[in-house]
């Protein structure tokens, strides 16, 4: 048994080691944030990113909640969703829910990289979520749209065109069964998969357990985020046109928003060229990445080019509304939001070390 662990060790160390994709968020971003001083210098500002997006907390870079960028959105594009206030008595919170269908998707209302964000498929989840959720989080309907993508667009501050500089693609981590091995052994046969094990063995035990048919296929999660192993591919060459188009008319009236990442549940990319058949999960501001710098073999020059373009774009954003008028935020004013926010994620941990 100590010799298998040892082995699964290694084999997830050499596995992050060959692709970057993996490393470490801060030693990746190591030239990014040398680029940021730099730019900061020219700025005259270290937080001159919070001015990008005025209609946004800290522009969208640190704790800002979703369900205000929610409200400013145009609403036919946004999934019906439930704002569950911190303490919320359990009783009220199925009350809240009686107008959506389940499954549905929680998440907290201040949160990133997938933290805490759960399908929910019976009112016994809702009930252990809501016991583990220290928090306000939000409900909402799911969308069984085939394909979920991630859009990045900015505009500059007066002008009605703006770009679609990023467009992700997920596939989503999923294993075909064989008739013979249960999930786990199918799961060590693709690196991918095999990374997401230990999540699985703390979260659904059972389904590791499980022998799928041959031929059948197994999804290993509804939740389209890279530290869950979907896979990103590169769709910029999907951009057109047509897709600008889409953004420009969305983000028009959204005053106050000009730079972010949508991440979108769609029929097909051909519908969303149309406008048509879409919905709005999630919109970063000055945080979102070029998420197709993670598809497999991308280079990591070419990745650093296209976030040091990006940070480029923000900065050029910020000047404009500074010059406008628009105030960098106060480095007193960031220091009570980041001790406020390590707080909040202080009270999550403890209440998730609670649960069994």
């Amino acid at each position: 048994m100590f010799a298998q662990k040892w082995t699964e060790k290694w084999r997830r160390f050499t596995i992050k080691l060959r692709h970057w994709e993996y490393w470490n968020f801060h030693f990746f971003y190591t030239p990014v944030y040398l680029y940021w001083i730099w730019l900061s210098l020219r700025a005259r500002h270290f937080l001159f990113f919070t001015a990008a997006n005025p209609a946004i907390e800290t522009g969208g870079f640190l704790g800002e909640s979703k369900n205000h960028i929610y409200e400013m959105l145009p609403q036919q594009f946004v999934p019906q969703t439930i704002f569950i206030a911190r303490n919320t008595p359990f009783a009220q919170v199925v009350q809240q829910a009686k107008v959506l269908d389940f499954p549905l998707i929680a998440k907290p209302d201040k949160g990133e990289r997938g933290f805490l964000v759960e399908k929910i498929d019976t009112i016994e989840q809702l009930e252990k979520y809501h016991a583990k959720t220290p928090a306000d989080f939000l409900l909402q309907e799911f969308l069984d749209y085939s394909e979920e993508v991630g859009v990045l667009y900015f505009r500059f501050p007066r002008q009605y065109k703006g770009q679609v500089s990023s467009l992700t693609l997920k596939e989503f981590l999923q294993v075909t069964g064989d008739g013979k091995n249960n999930v786990r052994g199918l799961m060590m046969e693709k690196d991918r998969a095999f990374l997401q094990i230990p999540f699985f063995e703390k979260h659904q035990p059972e389904l590791l357990e499980y022998v799928p048919a041959v031929s059948e296929k197994v999804a290993l999660g509804a939740i389209g985020n890279h530290n869950r192993g979907t896979c990103f591919l590169n769709g910029n060459e999907l951009i057109d046109e047509n897709l600008t188009t889409v953004f420009d008319a969305l983000t028009q009236n959204v005053e106050g928003f000009y730079y972010g990442r949508f991440d979108i549940k769609c029929e097909s990319i051909a519908a969303l060229k149309q406008g048509k058949n879409f919905r709005i999960i999630e919109l970063n501001g000055v945080k979102s990445e070029p998420t197709h710098i993670y598809q497999p073999n991308y280079s990591l020059l070419q990745a650093y080019r296209d976030i040091f373009f990006h940070w480029k774009t923000i900065w050029r954003i910020a000047r404009i509304n500074h010059q406008n008028g628009v105030a960098y935020m106060s480095y007193i004013e960031a220091y009570q939001r980041l001790r406020k926010l390590r707080q909040y994620w202080h009270e999550v941990e403890v209440a998730q070390a609670k649960q069994p």
